[in-house]
């Protein structure tokens, strides 16, 4: 009964697939667009505030790394709680954060021409709402892998308070079938005494 149980206990691949997929574009996308773009060309943005910069380069390091991780421990279901925390704990820390400082440090909505303060609000916004969504499908994975480890402890228990329970019957059932074989065999003529003092009567 071991066997099954682990298996029910895996979430779906298209579920796991799914936030490996997001996971990784996100990552890879913040990674070049915020760590490595600034890394490059810091002294390039001289309009945006330098505490804004600093945020966007720290959180798409801390992004990257963390987050794939993450979504590589649920693919291959390594310690699936673990990496659903560290999914959902690094897009909550990391996308605010980043959402902080583009809309007050960067000023998206706020540019030059209504082109670019459109291109560049919606495009953070756009990340803002795939890093929130991200959180929230990791933390369903989560409450499954709390869900399934209660059920599997419940059945393990029931499981062996049965076997228990059945060993005792078993035992106890072997004594008293051997008390009646031992008993019958000794007196074979027993049950034809009865009979025929039955008879007589």
């Amino acid at each position: 009964q071991l066997r099954p149980t682990l298996i029910m206990t895996i979430a779906e691949f298209g579920d796991r697939w799914r936030i490996f997929f997001i996971g990784t574009i996100l990552s890879i996308w913040i990674f070049i667009i915020d760590g490595l773009n600034y890394s490059l060309n810091w002294s390039e943005d001289t309009e945006s505030e330098t505490w804004a910069k600093i945020v966007v380069l720290i959180t798409g390091y801390l992004f990257c790394v963390p987050t794939l991780i993450g979504c590589f421990m649920l693919l291959v279901w390594a310690k699936p709680k673990t990496g659903a925390i560290i999914i959902v704990i690094n897009s909550f820390i990391c996308g605010t954060l980043r959402l902080i400082a583009t809309l007050l440090g960067f000023q998206d909505f706020w540019q030059e021409t209504y082109l670019d303060s459109t291109t560049a609000g919606t495009t953070d916004v756009a990340i803002a709402a795939m890093q929130l969504y991200l959180l929230f499908d990791a933390f369903n994975l989560y409450r499954f892998c709390v869900k399934a480890e209660k059920g599997y402890s419940q059945l393990d228990q029931d499981d062996n308070e049965q076997g228990n329970q059945t060993q005792t019957y078993t035992a106890d059932d072997i004594v008293q079938v051997n008390e009646e074989t031992t008993l019958s065999a000794s007196n074979p003529f027993d049950n034809n005494n009865s009979e025929r003092m039955r008879a007589y009567d």
